[in-house]
């Protein structure tokens, strides 16, 4: 039930925020950096990441986790991308 929470709370945040939105069009023309150096600078830290990531109950690494497994982003397995998620939110910790 969590994991399917996780899901819509990332396809929500990727609706329903203008401005990812209107990038993750753009991304088709991005690596898979420029993805994720995007996501750690416009997304982590900001009230939708953390709205979203409220109202499913769960953390927002999990939503940023589902977000780069789900489609149109899609950056690999949901393992590979856990890990991405990981990394992003071990080094906004130090």
């Amino acid at each position: 039930m969590a994991e399917r929470d996780t899901i819509r709370a990332a396809e929500a945040l990727m609706q329903l925020d203008a401005e990812l939105a209107h990038a993750i069009t753009k991304f088709v023309d991005y690596s898979r950096e420029d993805i994720l150096d995007f996501i750690a600078s416009q997304v982590m830290n900001t009230w939708t990441l953390t709205l979203a990531a409220q109202s499913a109950g769960v953390t927002e690494e999990a939503v940023i986790a589902s977000m780069l497994h789900c489609e149109p982003i899609h950056l690999g397995t949901k393992a590979v991308c856990r890990a991405e998620a990981f990394k992003m939110f071990s080094s906004v910790a130090r």
